[in-house]
């Protein structure tokens, strides 16, 4: 195997349709040692495998494993794997396979983090449904892998029905069990989910009876996470079939952020449902996490250009919640101080936050009266008055 920088070929535009004779057409990537990809000869004729070398990339790597010298007859199919092709291994949570020829590159597909085809989990597959060159159309998750003869993986529904995914929380600063996955009907009557499946590195089939009512959620917490089932912090993709197998929406992200989930603004909708990585999916945005309740509607970065706060005038029990947005990478500094000019709470000292909109939670603890918070987001100022009346 060689192991060196491809460029040219792992930044092919994810939507070019190769005009090869030879087609990755289904690739199995775990449990590890059991790896396949199948390969399809469209042609009329007889090919030998010897003339082309497959390429198993990332983001900024690629090994180049040469093909067996083996023929594979006109509309037959040939299986690789480790027997007979020098691979390290197919990566779980994505890659790019590219099969190449002396002068041109037959297929290509991305999956995972890399592509919108979905990474398939423990012994089900990744097999091709059609080719359109859009990726998260062209293949689905097989249940039942059909390596060596016709696929017969069910399709996909991009879009269809009213439940989506609407916030994903990865982060592990307060321990994997904060970690859940929140579901919403964004249609207008209530929605049967029952046996619709999430895929995460595991499948989760939701129970029946699962009813959602409009606008309402179905939250799935750590603690009912499947023993293979995981978040991974840095980077993940989350899949939801219906209850016939059919893909319906797809999203990843790609950063890493404490205390930080992705989700859906309160007050929008779903639009994108093929995303692979935050910058795919659109929809998403980087906020404080809200566990099975109402996404925050403080969508201030659309409207003002750099930063904005946004806090209650009035607050009448012992916990507030103070938002916060910026549009770029900024120091954040948060306090309170009381109408002597004292500060009585630091709620956040200078720090690095990326774009995004979040929350710090201000226990009063304090006596009525009347309060300014103070922020400044990375060049701005803000004062805002609140009147404590517990």
């Amino acid at each position: 195997m060689k192991k060196l920088l491809v460029l040219t070929l792992l930044f092919i535009p994810l939507t070019f349709i190769f005009a090869g004779d030879l087609h990755i057409n289904e690739f199995i990537v775990t449990p590890t040692g059991s790896e396949q990809i199948e390969i399809y000869n469209s042609s009329g004729s007889s090919i030998n495998l010897l003339a082309y070398d497959l390429i198993i990339g990332g983001s900024s790597w690629a090994d180049t494993c040469s093909l067996p010298n083996s023929d594979i007859a006109a509309g037959g199919y040939f299986i690789l794997n480790s027997g007979n092709v020098a691979w390290s291994n197919l990566p779980n949570e994505g890659a790019r396979l590219v099969i190449v020829g002396a002068s041109s590159t037959e297929d290509s597909v991305a999956y995972g983090t890399f592509g919108g085809a979905p990474a398939p989990i423990y012994n089900f597959s990744c097999a091709r449904l059609s080719d359109t060159g859009n990726h998260a159309l062209d293949f689905n998750i097989d249940t039942t892998p059909t390596m060596g003869t016709v696929n017969d993986v069910i399709g996909n529904a991009f879009g269809t029905g009213d439940v989506y995914i609407n916030e994903v929380f990865p982060d592990s600063v307060g321990g994997w069990d904060n970690q859940f996955i929140e579901l919403k009907n964004f249609g207008s009557g209530p929605v049967d989910i029952s046996n619709h499946i999430i895929y995460v590195d595991d499948d989760y089939t939701i129970p029946s009876p699962t009813i959602i009512d409009p606008n309402g959620l179905y939250f799935l917490p750590h603690s009912s996470f499947p023993q293979h089932f995981f978040l991974s912090e840095s980077y993940d993709n989350v899949y939801l079939m219906n209850a016939s197998g059919e893909r319906v929406d797809q999203m990843g992200y790609s950063y890493y952020h404490p205390d930080t989930s992705y989700g859906v603004w309160g007050s929008e909708t779903r639009t994108v449902f093929d995303g692979y990585s935050y910058g795919t999916s659109t929809d998403f945005h980087m906020m404080t996490p809200t566990p099975n309740a109402a996404n925050g509607i403080v969508n201030k970065l659309a409207i003002n250009p750099n930063a904005s706060i946004e806090i209650s005038n009035t607050i009448f029990n012992d916990n507030i919640t103070i938002f916060y947005a910026l549009k770029n990478t900024s120091s954040v500094r948060i306090k309170v101080f009381d109408m002597t000019g004292k500060c009585v709470k630091v709620l956040v000292q200078g720090t690095i936050k990326a774009a995004g909109v979040y929350g710090v939670n201000w226990k009063t603890n304090g006596t009525n009266g009347l309060y300014i918070v103070k922020a400044t987001i990375g060049n701005e100022s803000f004062a805002k008055k609140v009147v404590l009346n517990k």
